[in-house]
């Protein structure tokens, strides 16, 4: 049972879990491996060389920056995404993790409906602490500094997943699925959405990691399930 935010953890060393805090360290009791608290709720699992900016601009093509820039400013002067709510609203209550969270804009939207948690996951430590300082963190979110492809979260854990033009953010999309499919529990739903002329690609992606799926605006929602389970999800759907 899970009565603590770290009790949703598992040390990226040796698998052990779930970790326990020790002070300002979330430790493994196992392999006694240390992973900092840089805010109350807020986990650092990458070594600091991870978070340099010189790096990751070498790694990711500028163009990238600027369309994710244009897209926050945006999103800032927006009215709410009503597609994204009203799924949202279908499949609020449990574990809501947003795999790329960036400073937590969505995530802060998103506390309006009701979870028992909601998980940040991103690579940069300044956007995580972003994230933290807003109004609607408090003992409801739970950030993580990790790579996407190795995610220190235990299995099965995760109902609703988040997963932000994948094909943008990530060097290989299919390895932070593998991560996906750990940790979402049986029922759990995958929320997607891509850029413009990336459809065709998610379709593939999802569909060779044996994903169901329907559209709702710009947002693809889908469900790893059984040939059993095939007609009542897309019941559901309509």
């Amino acid at each position: 049972p899970v009565k603590r935010r770290v009790d949703l953890l598992r040390c990226l060393r040796c698998g052990h879990e779930p970790l326990t805090r020790q002070g300002p360290i979330a430790r493994c009791s196992d392999c006694g491996r240390g992973y900092p608290l840089r805010r109350s709720g807020l986990v650092d699992f990458l070594p600091e060389s991870e978070d340099d900016d010189r790096r990751s601009s070498r790694l990711i093509n500028p163009l990238h920056w600027l369309r994710k820039t244009q897209e926050q400013y945006r999103q800032r002067l927006a009215p709410p995404d009503t597609d994204l709510h009203r799924i949202m609203a279908k499949h609020q209550g449990g574990m809501l993790l947003h795999l790329g969270c960036g400073t937590g804009l969505i995530l802060d939207e998103l506390a309006r409906h009701s979870w028992r948690l909601r998980i940040g996951a991103g690579r940069k430590l300044q956007r995580l602490l972003r994230a933290h300082r807003r109004t609607s963190a408090e003992h409801s979110l739970l950030l993580l500094r990790c790579s996407p492809y190795r995610l220190p979260l235990r299995d099965k854990t995760i109902d609703c997943l988040l997963l932000h033009n994948p094909f943008v953010e990530m060097k290989d999309p299919q390895a932070a699925m593998h991560e996906v499919l750990r940790v979402m529990n049986l029922q759990g739903q995958l929320i997607c959405r891509v850029e413009k002329g990336q459809e065709e690609a998610l379709q593939t992606l999802l569909s060779a990691n044996g994903f169901i799926s329907y559209r709702v605006g710009v947002w693809w929602v889908s469900m790893r399930v059984k040939n059993t389970q095939e007609v009542s999800f897309r019941d559901q759907a309509l």
